[in-house]
């Protein structure tokens, strides 16, 4: 049994009505009235709305079936299924004009019926699901500022959406379907770096392709748009089109642009402030160790250690000063690419701490075999002499080892640099690579906030990522990793 359609018949002949029903109750449809003349068959349509109207042809009074069934069919978009004896041309080419959904002859066999309702039904369905998909489409396309394109290859014919001439300010009538209309919207600079895209993708060398570019808007303001395009090609693999979207991004590159210009500024307001903080930090050392040292012996011992406290903080001023360089440096500064010894790497970082380590007695270990990797030399140099670093610096009094390790994965290299000193909570942890963000727990110990800051911004220019692992009462690890594939 098919689910239940309800149908409306249609027939001034009662035999006809009877033998109708019964087939259609048979089927497993539910005739839900009848009528037996063109103006009946409109007022019961328009009160029971049927899933279907069966109808004859010709009827007796002012409508007959066809146009009864224009009615219906507008007003309530209701398939018609004719029934009739007339296969004639006239009636024909009339029940087309009317948008009939198929034919029964008579005399009908209910699997003509079953066949020819069947197919009507899932007709108007797929139709009504297209319609719904189509205002899905429209409302989509026109909240997103994005539209249809497509280019038939070998032809002038070129579909532009409706929604992309809206967004340029046009009516729909006011830019042709070619190639020429399409290219003449263009920013004349753009065209051929559309065209090189679009070539390109027709001779295979690319599947698909994506280009932000400019558009002329009607009142002459320029436009930036998102064009996507992809290769359709036929049973035989030959190219037919090149089928695409364009969305709107004026916004986002305005934005994108205020941003840029923004950080520019940020960027030269930095150098200014290091500058500035840096020339009277290194004036003030010079004098306060001249005076320490060629009047050291007319200063008593507090000023001797007003001496000692002036260099302290014009030391850590100038460290701040090139710690702001450090970062901004690492922002915006292109990285080149060569092959790195990570065991050297650690041998001169060794080298650098071996004081602090000695003088603490802090065990160093590191695995014997370390593999070469790509990437920039003093970068991953930068990354890992900053975590040491830092573990020296803020894990404290019982801070007794630092152990560098590895991990090999299939698609990067993976470094830890472990300690056994203060942990970090899992709240801090995630925005300690934040730039100058300190912890309570380090406010007495020097330094600027940015070493982390510059790792994360390192690392992230190596393609990877950098994380921490805290222990449950002591000790941190740090992790970043670095791509294979550079």
């Amino acid at each position: 049994m098919k689910s239940t359609a309800q149908i409306l018949l249609v027939d001034d002949e009662i035999i006809i009505t009877l033998e109708l029903k019964r087939c259609l109750t048979a089927l497993g449809y539910e005739v839900v009235g009848t009528a037996i003349s063109g103006e009946e068959s409109v007022k019961m349509a328009q009160a029971l709305h049927p899933d279907l109207v069966l109808m004859d042809i010709v009827m007796p009074g002012k409508l007959d079936g066809i146009l009864a069934a224009e009615i219906i069919s507008s007003q309530l978009n209701i398939p018609i299924v004719f029934v009739t004896s007339h296969a004639g041309d006239q009636f024909l080419e009339r029940a087309k004009k009317a948008g009939a959904f198929g034919y029964i002859l008579k005399p009908f066999q209910q699997n003509q019926i079953e066949a020819v309702i069947g197919l009507a039904l899932h007709k108007h369905e797929m139709g009504r699901r297209l319609r719904q998909s189509e205002t899905r489409y429209s409302l989509a396309t026109e909240a997103g500022r994005v539209g249809m394109w497509e280019w038939k290859v070998g032809q002038e014919e070129t579909y532009i959406d409706p929604v992309v001439k809206a967004l340029l300010g046009y009516q729909p009538h006011e830019i042709g379907n070619t190639m020429e209309d399409w290219v003449r919207l263009i920013h004349p600079e753009d065209v051929s770096r559309l065209r090189m895209d679009m070539q390109a993708c027709l001779e295979g060398a690319a599947p698909h392709f994506e280009l932000e570019h400019r558009m002329i808007h009607k009142n002459g303001a320029i436009r930036w748009f998102l064009t996507r395009g992809s290769l359709v090609n036929d049973y035989a693999g030959r190219p037919v089109s090149l089928l695409g979207t364009q969305l709107d991004i004026t916004e986002k590159h305005d934005i994108q642009e205020e941003l840029r210009k923004s950080l520019e500024k940020i960027k030269l307001f930095a150098y200014s402030i290091s500058h500035d903080l840096k020339s009277p930090a290194l004036g003030i050392h010079g004098l306060a160790r001249l005076l320490h040292d060629h009047y050291g012996s007319v200063l008593d011992e507090k000023g001797k250690e007003y001496c000692r406290q002036l260099m302290n903080v014009s030391r850590q001023i100038n460290s701040f000063a090139d710690n702001i360089n450090a970062f901004i440096s690492a922002k915006e500064t292109p990285i080149t690419i060569e092959l790195i010894d990570i065991k050297e790497i650690l041998m001169i970082i060794r080298s650098d701490f071996a004081n602090s380590l000695d003088q603490r007695r802090i065990n160093w270990s590191e695995p014997d075999t370390l593999p070469e990797i790509r990437g920039n030399k003093l970068a991953i140099l930068r990354i890992l002499r900053n975590l040491i670093d830092n573990a020296i610096k803020y894990g404290g009094e019982k801070l007794s080892r630092i152990d560098i390790g590895y991990d090999p994965s299939q698609t990067a290299h993976v470094f830890s640099v472990s300690n056994d000193g203060v942990n970090i909570s899992a709240e801090n942890a995630e925005k300690i690579f934040n730039p100058f963000q300190r912890l309570e727990t380090s406010r007495q110990t020097d330094g600027s906030g940015l070493g982390l800051a510059i790792v994360k911004e390192l690392v992230e220019q190596h393609h990877g990522q950098v994380w921490i692992e805290s222990g449950q009462h002591h000790g941190v690890t740090f992790y970043f990793s670095i791509v294979r594939e550079f």
